[in-house]
């Protein structure tokens, strides 16, 4: 997790501000530690520059079964669907660029990606600003797969989350 990305986020529980205590890091990243709500006390772990905003009462029922079949996906996830479009008859890459084309996306904005999945729209996302793009997923197996394509294709400014929060009513 980058240092300055603590300010992008809040508790996700009662999103009061967070504070962190940083065990291991680097010049830029938090690779290990711990960030507490000042509203509720509750305590979220940053584990391999990672924070773990997952809330375990939350794994029930559907939420389960999705981050089960995600993490056992998530190593031929790339593989499947690429082979999918092709079958379909159009080419993934064509897909994300058109796609991503249409949000306005401007140099300096941030970019939230809930579902970031592999990391599949990072460099479409990078092809329009070089400012911090979040990817947030339910799955650890989803997490890995990109936190390794980040580091290989050398992304910068991409911080990673897992998460799963309660869903309330407006």
């Amino acid at each position: 997790m980058q240092k300055n990305a603590l300010k992008y986020l809040c508790c996700p529980l009662y999103y009061g501000e967070l504070k962190v205590d940083i065990e291991t890091a680097n010049n830029w990243n938090i690779i290990s530690g711990i960030i507490k709500c000042d509203e509720c006390g509750k305590e979220y772990k940053i584990k391999n520059e990672i924070p773990d905003f997952r809330i375990k009462e939350c794994y029930r029922g559907v939420n389960r079964i999705q981050r089960t079949f995600y993490n056992l996906y998530a190593p031929i996830y790339d593989f499947i669907e690429s082979k999918l479009a092709k079958f379909s008859g159009f080419k993934e890459k064509t897909l994300r660029n058109e796609i991503i084309s249409t949000i306005d996306i401007n140099e300096g904005d941030c970019v939230l990606e809930v579902c970031v999945g592999t990391g599949g729209n990072i460099p479409y996302y990078r092809r329009y600003t070089s400012n911090l793009i979040v990817g947030i997923d339910i799955s650890e197996k989803m997490i890995e797969t990109c936190k390794k394509k980040v580091k290989s294709e050398k992304y910068r400014r991409v911080d990673l989350v897992f998460r799963l929060c309660r869903v309330s009513a407006i």
